[in-house]
């Protein structure tokens, strides 16, 4: 464990730091993923001694984003920025040419989905490009366009990334690049496959039987859900594998939010990594007030919206404390089917699509650095709540509740706005 210093300025700190990282390094350059990784948890062991120390958060911030970990880097950033309203994030953004490009990765490589899940943009049609697979040559060559920046790549959108027939080969072209993949699945697979390539895999099991599992995974089979996890268990522990994380997510829906510690103990038996309870989404008003009523929740502890009025077209979503800045659009972007670039899986789908060009006609620079993308990402960084299409996005909403098997919690707590009339928010502006 590193002992606690005294740091009164930020470049003694800034010095200090970097001559850890050398030393436990013993001089080894810090290429590999691997050694990023490491690296980065010594480096948040110091905020242990001062977690709200500005200077110190903003140094940080400058250490990892100097390492290329910029998704830790913009949420020091954005602590320090909302502690006393630190320049070293908006910094970065207002110097278009010197922002480092971001290092994580959205591709939707399917439209097509086995399932017809009813707040899901397959089951109310909000699907841009509806049952399209991505040709193979289209993402390699936009793939080669952002790999040498790219640290993960998270292949989910708008359908089942294994019905692609290229599947393991687009995970083979992304692996080749020495990056981290994110995925889910509820169909069919190759466990094998899936250890060789992919870094952590999630399984959505929203029910502990079939009538609460297909009641909102409408057309899914919970067997074979739960026969993919002790697939992929298996084979994981048959190879003594490391990789992938296997994530049991159960979304607390109306029906469902009762019986999550029957799911936990259904996650904990089947032996996988970690589980996750996550509180329902509601993606609009748009989806009408009968589908609200189905499926959100009603404990407090599960609830993403404080107010909500369908007649006056309205909704108030709950506050969290250091979550008026979003930094989503500054570490990340969502590449569609079509090519098209968003600023996050949000804002890909109608009624609230937001591009700023396409990858396959422009070099992800040009996109980047356009000022009209600049301006977004300034706007929310300093307060997602000027932007009116971002209201309803369920990341400014609470947090997953869960645990890891090896016994780690982690919860935000609420910071409910108030729902007077003058502070509701009419997500139709």
């Amino acid at each position: 464990m590193i002992g606690k210093k005294d740091f009164t300025q930020q470049d003694t700190f800034k010095n200090y730091i970097v001559q850890q990282v050398i030393e436990y390094k013993n001089g080894k350059s810090l290429e590999s993923i691997e050694d990023k990784y490491q690296c980065a948890f010594i480096l948040k062991n110091y905020l242990k001694y001062e977690p709200d120390n500005p200077s110190l958060l903003a140094a940080m911030a400058e250490i990892m984003s100097h390492l290329k970990f910029y998704g830790e880097a913009y949420s020091l950033a954005e602590k320090s920025y909302n502690i006393n309203g630190n320049e070293t994030a908006l910094r970065v953004i207002n110097t278009s040419k010197n922002t480092p490009l971001p290092s994580t990765a959205n591709f939707e490589v399917s439209t097509v989905c086995n399932l017809k899940c009813p707040m899901c943009q397959h089951g109310y049609g909000g699907n841009l490009h509806p049952d399209l697979f991505m040709p193979l040559d289209t993402f390699k060559s936009m793939w080669d366009k952002v790999k040498a920046f790219t640290n993960n790549i998270f292949l989910l959108g708008g359908g089942e990334t294994f019905l692609h027939p290229n599947v393991y080969e687009i995970l083979e072209y992304c692996k080749d690049a020495n990056v981290v993949i994110h995925t889910n699945a509820n169909t069919k697979m190759d466990y094998d496959m899936i250890i060789d390539y992919v870094n952590q895999i999630h399984f959505s099991v929203d029910g502990i039987n079939q009538e609460m599992y297909e009641k909102y995974r409408v057309n899914g089979s919970f067997e074979k859900v739960i026969s993919n996890i002790k697939g992929m268990v298996k084979a994981k522990s048959q190879r003594k594998a490391t990789s992938p994380e296997i994530l049991f997510k159960f979304i607390a829906f109306k029906h469902t939010e009762q019986y999550a510690n029957e799911a936990y103990e259904l996650a904990d038996s089947l032996g996988v990594d970690s589980f996750r309870l996550e509180p329902a989404a509601f993606p609009g008003l748009h989806l009408g007030i009968d589908t609200y009523k189905e499926y959100m929740p009603t404990k407090p502890e599960h609830k993403r919206l404080g107010y909500i009025d369908f007649e006056k077209n309205e909704m108030c979503l709950p506050r969290y404390k250091d979550n008026a800045c979003c930094t989503a659009s500054l570490i990340s972007y969502f590449v569609n089917i079509k090519g098209d670039i968003s600023p996050c899986c949000n804002l890909s789908t109608n009624p609230n699509v937001i591009t700023f060009g396409n990858l396959s006609e422009n070099s992800f620079e040009e996109i980047w650095s356009q000022p009209k993308y600049q301006d977004f990402r300034i706007k929310v960084l300093k307060d997602r709540w000027q932007e009116p299409k971002c209201r309803g996005c369920f990341s400014a909403q609470p947090d997953s509740i869960g645990k890891f098997f090896d016994g780690t919690d982690f919860k935000k707590e609420p910071y409910w706005h108030d729902t007077p009339s003058d502070t509701r928010i009419n997500i139709l502006n």
